[in-house]
């Protein structure tokens, strides 16, 4: 009975660590989120967005804005929408919102 009490206690032990590494991982992973602020500029005849800035997550992909623009503004899908950043170049829709950032802030 002494033996399997002790083992018990290990086994607890261990629990209870392998719960705290959990939690610090958890909330490590929470400070490591980046998000980016987002300035979304109408060109052309296209429609005017009320709210222009958004706060997105920084591991969203360009493909992520381009379908949030068109449920947004009411875009149909045969219709032809462009991305532009900092009116310079258009982004793949690939490319993670936090590597453009990086690049357009260096």
């Amino acid at each position: 009975m002494n033996v399997w009490n002790k083992e018990y206690r290990k086994f607890d032990y261990l629990y209870d660590k392998y719960c705290e590494v959990l939690e610090l991982l958890f909330l490590s992973y929470h400070s490591f989120v980046i998000t980016v602020e987002v300035l979304l500029k109408a060109a052309g005849d296209a429609p005017i967005m009320v709210k222009k800035k958004w706060t997105v997550d920084g591991s969203k992909q360009v493909a992520y804005i381009v379908e949030f623009i068109r449920k947004y503004i009411k875009c149909e899908p045969k219709d032809s929408l462009f991305v532009y950043v900092g009116q310079c170049f258009s982004p793949t829709p690939d490319q993670t919102l936090q590597n453009l950032y990086d690049v357009s802030t260096a």
